[in-house]
């Protein structure tokens, strides 16, 4: 199973990615969270995720400054939701 984290600067994403899927039934398994990129890092060296879901514009450090401290073998996927986008898409 592989080892999957999320790293946002909003809850209310955070929530949604980690219970929206089930992660289980597609082979992960969601071995962190993270609120911000300061604690991206420590959660990522304490659990070594094999794919690493990324905030790309987040306050204090943005998801490109976070990924220059990951190891390069894993898998990043950067994220970029503005909710006063998401009008009308419901």
């Amino acid at each position: 199973m592989y080892k999957i984290m999320f790293v946002d600067d909003e809850e209310q994403n955070l929530f949604l990615m980690e219970k929206i899927i089930d992660w289980e039934e597609m082979g992960f398994r969601v071995c962190g969270i993270a609120l911000d990129g300061e604690e991206g890092i420590q959660v990522f060296e304490e659990t070594e995720p094999d794919v690493v879901f990324v905030d790309i514009r987040m306050e204090e450090m943005n998801g490109l400054e976070l990924i220059e401290n990951y190891d390069p073998s894993t898998d990043l996927i950067f994220l970029d939701i503005q909710m006063d986008q998401m009008d009308g898409l419901e």
